[in-house]
């Protein structure tokens, strides 16, 4: 028989790794934004377009951030 040895995490250990899971999860969001962003003026969207959807992206990451400051504290 052979055996995996799964040592459980310190409930401390794994918050602090979901926190940088988190992080990295608004980090992406944001270069995803950067990005989708830079496509629509090289397209010729218009002001009003490219700042709706800015708009709606900077709701995700108001979201995002108050998830995560109700995890850390």
């Amino acid at each position: 028989m052979i055996g995996i040895n799964i040592t459980p995490l310190a409930p401390f250990e794994a918050r602090g790794k979901n926190v940088v899971r988190e992080v990295a999860k608004i980090n992406r969001l944001k270069r995803r934004i950067k990005k989708r962003i830079e496509t629509a003026v090289f397209t010729s969207m218009s002001d009003k377009d490219i700042a709706k959807m800015v708009e709606q992206d900077v709701e995700k990451i108001k979201v995002l951030a108050k998830d995560l400051e109700k995890r850390v504290s």
